[in-house]
């Protein structure tokens, strides 16, 4: 006997009977701090919020390249220790910073001119340390370090030259004892225990 659907308790909502037409093709899922649920997709990426109250409606946002992003195929997303979400695209990451009560939101991008090893990202994970790591699908990975105490910004990356198995990188993890793990297309698993 396998269940289905109809033998589980719960009710199954389709987004788009309530908004409308959007893109039907979902790459990646992101429930942020604020309990936004973000939807990144081959046309943009929404952001739907529920509604905090039952006198607030829930919303559904959408951004494209007018609104901020570097491109409008959204691979995959990050929120990261200060709350920002980062947009994995065909064109590089996309920096999204919230709207405050006195300022609009931002968006910052990063390219190969900034210093990514590739522009289409596939994957993301922030490190204990606050690195953002960036699977590419063709430069291998990028590791972004924000500037602090001082110092400016920094692109490291690790290729196939370094001694990674491939540089289509698919997916990224780190373990307890702080190795990153990196899935790739073609290649297997790297592990990488950054000393």
């Amino acid at each position: 006997y396998s269940p289905t659907l109809n033998d589980m308790p719960g009710t199954i909502t389709y987004l788009m009977e309530t908004y409308g037409a959007f893109d039907m093709i979902i790459l990646s899922l992101l429930r942020d701090r604020e309990g936004n649920i973000w939807f990144g997709s081959m046309d943009g990426v929404y952001k739907y919020n529920e509604g905090s109250t039952s006198d607030t409606k829930a919303t559904l946002t959408r951004f494209t390249e007018s609104e901020g992003l570097s491109n409008k195929t959204v691979h995959c997303m990050l929120e990261d220790r200060n709350g920002n979400i980062w947009f994995g695209t065909n064109v590089g990451v996309t920096k999204y910073e919230s709207p405050t009560p006195t300022a609009l939101p931002t968006f910052t991008h990063f390219t190969e001119n900034e210093g990514l090893s590739g522009n289409i990202v596939r994957s993301m994970l922030e490190d204990h340390e606050g690195n953002i790591w960036f699977g590419t699908e063709t430069g291998g990975v990028t590791k972004y370090t924000s500037a602090h105490d001082g110092q400016p910004s920094s692109f490291t990356f690790l290729t196939e030259k370094e001694g990674l198995c491939s540089n289509a990188v698919l997916s990224i993890l780190e373990d307890k004892d702080r190795n990153l793990w990196f899935g790739t297309n073609g290649g297997g698993v790297t592990m990488y225990d950054g000393k």
